[in-house]
């Protein structure tokens, strides 16, 4: 069975990488494209890797959003042309639906008609937890029929995907971390809805605590009032640029827990990197945070009461951080294996698994 993921953003994410590599060890053939400059990118990607059994869509917003409404009208139409053509060509179309709709929120009437329709078209829906199946048939306005249609797949770990061999002392020492003090972390490309002004606020509410808060900022504008926001608390650091992977460790490592106080949420790689380095997560009880984040639902936090970010930022200079972020890795790894998540996304596209036994058992058991 020949596979093509669309769009290729392994390069910045592994996710990509992984379910890629779990697939091709149960025998089936990935290959990625990239969004693409042609005027029928979809097209392109056929021509260049042929006709595929499969087409995996993990992200749809750069073949149908436009800064101008008119673009969006012209990207979203082409993309259900291509999307038809290839079904007729016996094309079985699959799409993981990771956000509900562009972060950015650029035409968000248009972006959510065409969302609906793309889901209408596909053969199959994908989400990483039952929480994201309710969410995306109430928010697609799906028929109740359309649930035998999405597949809940949980999202692998990223234990093995970035290298780990800094000891957490050495990490801390490197940061200049206290060794006396909670050490929070907000990791991660920051962007408006993911509330980091907010954080800060709350952040100076609490107690023998730090902050690092690390990421290369969305806009200028942004910028400038995490800077001036940041340089008013002396607990916090601001640490404004991209990160190499090779580097990410000693962040993660350092930090005593990784804090994402986004104001909406579907399912969260960062989380899912956060419990891989065996690191506690305060995030909000939104989309697939209270069945991810179960084994530690103390730091799950109500978005909506007033307060509650601070009140679960104290919560967490109180426990056992290391015996919570060791939870959390064993949960990645007995949960969130790639095996067991490759296996399951065989069987959505039809084909069967040719991992050992092990694997297949799991993927029962998720």
């Amino acid at each position: 069975m020949n596979v093509l993921f669309v769009p290729d953003y392994s390069s910045g994410n592994p996710y990509q990488r992984e379910l890629a590599a779990a697939l091709e060890r149960h025998g089936v053939s990935v290959d990625m494209a990239i969004p693409g400059v042609s005027n029928l990118p979809f097209a392109q990607a056929v021509r260049e890797s042929g006709v595929p059994d499969v087409l995996h869509l993990h992200w749809v917003y750069p073949f149908m959003l436009g800064r101008y409404r008119a673009v969006t009208v012209i990207k979203g139409t082409r993309l259900l042309v291509e999307l038809l053509v290839l079904k007729l060509l016996g094309v079985q179309v699959i799409w993981t639906v990771h956000n509900l709709t562009d972060h950015e929120n650029r035409t968000p009437r248009l972006e959510r008609l065409y969302r609906q329709l793309v889901a209408r078209l596909c053969d199959t829906l994908i989400v990483h937890c039952p929480a994201a199946r309710e969410r995306v048939l109430d928010e697609y306005n799906l028929p109740d029929r359309y649930r035998e249609k999405i597949s809940v797949i949980p999202h692998g770990h990223y234990v093995d995907s970035y290298p780990n061999d800094v000891s957490p002392t050495d990490a801390r020492r490197d940061l200049g971390t206290d060794p006396d003090k909670t050490t929070f972390l907000f990791f991660g490309r920051i962007r408006e809805y993911k509330n980091v002004p907010a954080l800060v606020d709350a952040f100076e509410q609490v107690d023998d605590a730090e902050l690092y808060v690390v990421g290369r900022p969305g806009s200028e504008s942004l910028d400038v009032e995490l800077s001036e926001r940041c340089a008013d608390v002396d607990a916090v650091t601001y640490v404004p640029e991209f990160v190499p992977e090779d580097e990410i460790q000693r962040y993660m490592t350092a930090a005593d827990v990784v804090v994402l106080p986004f104001s909406d949420v579907l399912s969260s790689g960062s989380a899912i990197l956060a419990m891989s380095f065996a690191t506690p997560v305060v995030a909000p009880d939104i989309g697939c945070v209270s069945t991810l984040l179960a084994n530690q639902s103390e730091l799950v936090y109500d978005p909506d009461r007033e307060g509650a970010l601070a009140e679960t930022l104290q919560t967490a200079t109180t426990l056992d951080t290391d015996a919570v972020g060791e939870r959390n890795r064993e949960q990645m790894l007995n949960a969130h294996d790639w095996d067991a998540v490759g296996a399951q996304t065989c069987q959505v596209y039809g084909a069967t698994p040719t991992q050992s036994n092990r694997a297949a058992d799991s993927a029962q058991s998720v």
